[in-house]
């Protein structure tokens, strides 16, 4: 892990889960400030994931992908340093958006 971020008043964590080269290690506690800060200056592959606090125990909890009705927040994310030439490789790829 990265770095992890808690919101306790809105009920839901983050954590962040990162790549380093080989031989390196993360220099920062995952929940400190400065883990953070680190995490939007690396480069590499990070994954955020969310934890919805409650919904481990709640019965009644659904998981919704996204691509059903209603839409939206069914997408992972990646930073690139030139959007266009690589979505462009994608398609190629036979990626569909």
């Amino acid at each position: 892990m990265v770095a992890a971020r808690h919101f306790p008043q809105w009920k839901f964590s983050l954590y962040f889960l990162g790549t380093f080269p080989e031989g390196k290690s993360f220099p920062f506690e995952p929940e400190s400030d400065e883990a953070f800060s680190y995490l939007n200056q690396i480069d590499g592959t990070v994954l955020e994931l969310t934890h919805n606090h409650g919904t481990e125990t709640d019965p009644d909890f659904k998981h919704h992908n996204g691509n059903s009705d209603p839409r939206g927040f069914g997408h992972t994310g990646f930073i690139v340093d030139d959007l266009v030439p690589f979505c462009e490789k994608l398609e190629a790829e036979g990626v569909k958006f």
